[in-house]
């Protein structure tokens, strides 16, 4: 879930300046995992992705591997180990680097291993899978395997890159002691042995001084503002209640979250291939201003999501006081009868006139969040 000061009335220009520096204020959690299996099926292919968003609307399920945000931080983690491992110090330091980065990979296997296995999620038997086919929530093991790979890049804060330079300054200062303890010949059998000191040690979120959370890139923190106001939103009883049947019917939070990632992962890969291309001397200015121009709709889109959430966060709290209005009133009716009892019914009658007014006002509110509601979906949807 994003952090709380994220969700409240947030300029637009503020957004752009989140993404701009890769962060956004706070500590904030790790994404729910419908979100980062919405945002996975962007890298995928058209048919594999449908596949993906049936399961989700028909509560299938994928196994748990404890996280997707704890899985991208491990292969953040392995892949800078394994690039100390080529070219930090000399080989007594290179293979405790490689060892740890051998570790994080083994257990980013294990975790695909479960993912991929058929489990409680996917039948093994011929009927089951029959039957899944003709559902259209089939995955055989190799296609199961590229969604974990999808997976693997979920926007999470980048924050583990302190921890990780922790314990590479540890498994060097032990490392450097390695020569003076044995011949050569045995220093590859005491690498494994000093190297499972710290091998208890996770890839840790850590928490920045200035209590910001820091991404790896603009893409990466647009896609997670994103997903996290999706978050916000499904899990906001505004949204599910009667007050808003029209305005889900408009907008389906998870289809426009869809679309932002994969519009967001294809110029990615664009604006990589066009800086290779820059590179090599190509010109390609004209190309680049293009391209500012989608990221600039992106984060439009973005900024409009984030509104919405903001409503519904409002209409939240507007929907718990209309709650406790209900309570007010149905002690009311209590006070009324015990008062009509003791004859005085006009203090009773005062007061239930006073809660009633304040429920024909929050109608009125709600009313009012409506229409701004509308506005907010129609802005989300016009560039469709």
């Amino acid at each position: 879930m994003v952090d709380e000061q994220i969700g409240r009335r947030v300029p637009d220009g503020q957004i752009g300046a989140w993404c701009a520096g890769a962060w956004l204020p706070g500590a904030v959690e790790d994404l729910g995992d419908t979100s980062a299996l919405v945002i996975a099926s962007a890298r995928l292919a058209p048919d594999l992705r449908a596949v993906v968003l049936r399961r989700i609307q028909t509560g299938r399920g994928f196994a748990d591997v404890g996280g997707f945000g704890a899985l991208r931080r491990l292969a953040d983690e392995r892949a800078r180990f394994a690039d100390r491992a080529e070219t930090s110090g000399p080989p007594p330091v290179q293979a405790m680097y490689r060892f740890r980065a051998n570790d994080l990979d083994r257990r980013i296997q294990a975790a695909r291993a479960a993912f991929v296995a058929p489990g409680e999620h996917f039948g093994t038997g011929i009927r089951a899978i029959r039957r899944d086919r003709r559902d259209g929530v089939h995955l055989d093991p190799e296609q199961r395997g590229l969604v974990f790979d999808a997976l693997v890049h979920t926007p999470t804060p980048a924050d583990t890159a302190r921890g990780t330079e922790r314990l590479a300054q540890q498994l060097t200062r032990v490392a450097d002691r390695v020569p003076g303890l044995a011949p050569i010949a045995e220093r590859a059998q005491l690498v494994p042995k000093l190297t499972g000191v710290f091998g208890h040690l996770e890839p840790s979120r850590t928490r920045e001084p200035e209590g910001r959370s820091h991404f790896a890139d603009r893409y990466d923190t647009a896609l997670f503002l994103a997903a996290s106001v999706v978050d916000r939103i499904e899990a906001t009883e505004a949204w599910h209640s009667e007050h808003f049947a029209v305005q889900r019917y408009q907008l389906d939070p998870w289809q426009e979250l869809l679309q932002i990632a994969v519009d967001t992962t294809e110029l990615r890969g664009v604006v990589g291939e066009l800086g290779t291309l820059e590179e090599r001397g190509a010109p390609v200015a004209s190309r680049r201003r293009a391209l500012d121009d989608v990221w600039k709709q992106l984060l439009a889109r973005v900024a409009a999501l984030v509104r919405v959430g903001d409503l519904l966060a409002r209409a939240d709290d507007a929907l718990r006081a209309t709650r406790a209005a209900d309570r007010a009133a149905g002690l009311d009716a209590r006070i009324d009868r015990l008062l009509s009892r003791s004859g005085n019914r006009e203090l009773s009658v005062d007061n239930a006139r006073h809660v009633g007014d304040q429920i024909s006002s929050l109608d009125h509110v709600f009313l009012g969040y409506r229409e701004e509601l509308h506005r907010g979906i129609a802005e989300l949807t016009s560039g469709r």
